[in-house]
């Protein structure tokens, strides 16, 4: 199976508090979150 393409973004501390803070909310991985977050319509 091909490796899944790897993407780096940046955060301000806002947003990365609040992301951090959905991540524990859900119980979900990092990359689980922003999979979900992209793929809602």
């Amino acid at each position: 199976m091909k490796s899944p393409e790897r993407i780096t973004i940046a955060l301000d501390q806002e947003t990365a508090g609040l992301f951090k803070q959905l991540r524990e909310d859900l119980g979900l991985s990092q990359s689980e979150l922003m999979r979900e977050a992209v793929s809602k319509e």
